[in-house]
């Protein structure tokens, strides 16, 4: 779920199905976003959410794409007496300052956005002092971090098998196309 559908939803989507495939699993898939840049869009999400979560066949999972939804969520689940993750799991994409009540609790993929401002910022001035060519299109990873918090329910694998955390951890998530970061570079080295 999210505010808005874009190229970040649609890679999100190809790792999920990329690394459930190799899993072996075949999960249902659906994805739920608002009318985001309308001004009610928050008012849209929660009528979405509301919705899902009043359904006869609410999902086992919810992933937010940003840390509003996911809190949204939340609240929505707890305002009906759900309880999370006993009755589905919840996971956010957010920044890597957990503050705030929700912020500490909901279990999120964290992208290092200090790390990333500072790495625009030296960019950025070793282009001004001439050091880099200002139409440099070198492409960074930032570096991401998973935060437990507590609201995904754990599974128990069967005695002898990997953990399906493990699992998790040892897959893909990714089967785009694209060129690696690295071959990417070489490429343009090579030009």
């Amino acid at each position: 779920m999210g505010s808005h559908p874009g190229d970040v939803a649609a890679q999100y989507e190809s790792g999920f199905r990329s690394t459930y495939r190799r899993l072996g699993i075949t999960p249902r898939l659906e994805t739920s976003f608002s009318n985001y840049p309308v001004a009610d869009w928050r008012n849209e999400m929660r009528r979405k959410v509301d919705e899902i979560l009043t359904s006869a066949d609410r999902p086992s999972a919810f992933f937010a794409l940003f840390d509003d939804v996911a809190e949204m969520i939340y609240l929505s689940a707890t305002a009906r007496g759900l309880e999370i993750p006993r009755d589905f799991s919840l996971i956010s994409f957010g920044g890597s300052p957990r503050s705030g009540v929700l912020g500490g609790l909901i279990s999120t993929v964290t992208g290092d956005e200090v790390w990333a401002g500072r790495r625009a910022i030296s960019l950025l001035a070793e282009m001004s002092v001439g050091d880099r060519d200002i139409r440099s299109n070198e492409e960074f990873d930032i570096p991401l971090k998973f935060y437990e918090g507590g609201t995904v329910r754990k599974l128990a694998a069967s005695a002898g098998e990997q953990s399906a955390s493990e699992m998790m951890l040892s897959s893909s998530v990714s089967e785009t196309p694209a060129a690696t970061t690295a071959e990417k570079a070489s490429r343009r080295r090579e030009d």
